[in-house]
């Protein structure tokens, strides 16, 4: 867990001399690294579950691909060597889903930071 904070979400060093924006900048990390955990947990195929962020960020974030626009509707186009194409549709699956099932139950997160 340390690791991947310090790796995955630049929690290795301060970067700036003021400490309010270094409190700022651990503050949007930890948001980051809660949202990561939070993409493992509930759209994440099992197999993947114990990647850390930088193996997830080069395998399902950095993908190129085309986008085509249609009539009004927008298509993604990927390479079709892409090795992890199955489990990118199932991730996509998955967030429909989730996003179903909060829709349906009405479920509300709210975020709340102070100062």
């Amino acid at each position: 867990m340390i690791k991947e904070a310090k790796n995955g979400f630049c929690l290795d060093k301060v970067s700036h001399r003021n400490f309010e924006t270094n409190i700022n900048h651990m503050r949007l990390s930890a948001l980051a690294y809660n949202l990561v955990n939070s993409f493992k947990r509930l759209v994440l195929p099992k197999k993947f579950e114990g990647f850390q962020v930088g193996t997830l960020r080069n395998k399902f974030f950095k993908i190129g691909s085309k986008m085509i626009k249609d009539g009004g509707q927008v298509t993604y186009k990927m390479a079709s060597a892409y090795p992890f194409k199955t489990a990118f549709f199932e991730i996509h699956e998955n967030i429909g889903v989730l996003a179903a099932l909060t829709t349906e139950n009405r479920v509300l997160v709210c975020v709340r930071m102070t100062s």
